[in-house]
């Protein structure tokens, strides 16, 4: 292959991986709300949810017991649709668990370090939601979105649940009325478009942003759109377990290697998701407009 042409597939697999990634940030950012929401008590009684602030306890518990894959459960679903797409989005959330504990094992040293910057990130003001909104900015440049998307996979990578040792004493609720209330860190709206949680059926849940920029007309609706969401959320669980398995079995060189790896596990499964997602939705807001000519048309 000439220069040329490997200088061109080099920016094709970019331009799929960074597409790819701003896909998954937004699965990521409306599941984001999975890590501050299941309720307290364990063994037989399961998991209550009675309270705003049991809700934390309880994910903390459930991280400490390496149940992470259990948090999508108790996300607010309207239908059966969404709340499967939360179930699939819990099963990501424990391989990311399981990821983080071979990581750890592998690269303690640099994990650890991964852990520190993260904190000195925070205590900057810095969170991991200014590198989402980063991500899925409009205006950032290339360069700004790949600084971004390798810094929110080193901090997922090492710690996806770092959050969870300072929960209780930083998560504190606004009431909104009697049934919703925004969830806020260190007195100020989650990072970094804000999270609620509802009282439904008398259980507190969690949920989902929907205010994401760029995604927005993209949220689902239908059982077609939560399929190709929930097919999204698979893609990233089987890179995460390929993962898992290549740091165990000792295929990865180092943990800053990681963000290179998943990048390679996503980039042909990431670019016929793509064409599904374009496919999918070019149709879709097509359908819309001609039902909203046929509807203006003189009868």
């Amino acid at each position: 292959m000439s220069m040329n042409g490997t200088a061109g597939l080099a920016k094709v697999r970019a331009w799929v991986s960074r597409a790819v990634v701003r896909a998954c940030a937004g699965v990521a950012v409306m599941g984001v709300g999975v890590g501050v929401g299941v309720g307290w008590g364990c063994g037989e009684r399961g998991y209550s949810q009675e309270t705003p602030e049991e809700v934390v306890r309880s994910a903390v518990l459930m991280i400490e017991r390496g149940e992470a894959k259990r948090l999508g459960e108790l996300m607010y679903g309207a239908d059966v649709y969404e709340r499967a797409f939360f179930r699939r989005v819990g099963s990501l959330l424990g391989s990311m668990q399981g990821l983080a504990e071979a990581l750890a094992r592998a690269f303690p040293r640099e994990v650890e370090a991964a852990k520190e910057q993260a904190v000195a990130r925070a205590a900057r003001g810095a969170r991991s939601g200014s590198a989402v909104s980063m991500l899925m900015s409009r205006t950032a440049s290339g360069e700004q979105r790949e600084a971004a998307m390798q810094t929110l996979m080193r901090e997922v990578f090492a710690d996806p649940f770092g959050w969870a040792n300072e929960a209780s004493s930083r998560v504190t609720f606004a009431p909104i009325n009697e049934d919703l209330v925004a969830v806020m860190w260190d007195g100020k709206p989650v990072p970094p478009f804000g999270l609620t949680m509802r009282r439904s059926e008398g259980k507190w849940f969690v949920v989902a942003p929907t205010n994401i920029p760029f995604l927005v007309r993209y949220l689902p609706q239908t059982k077609e759109d939560w399929s190709l969401w929930a097919s999204l959320v698979r893609l990233i669980d089987n890179a995460v377990v390929d993962l898992t398995g290549d740091v165990r079995e000792g295929r990865v060189a180092s943990f800053s290697d990681t963000g290179r790896k998943v990048g390679e596990k996503l980039f042909m499964p990431g670019a016929l998701a793509l064409v599904a997602v374009e496919k999918h939705y070019r149709l879709k807001f097509q359908r819309q407009r001609e039902a909203r000519s046929g509807a203006s048309s003189p009868g």
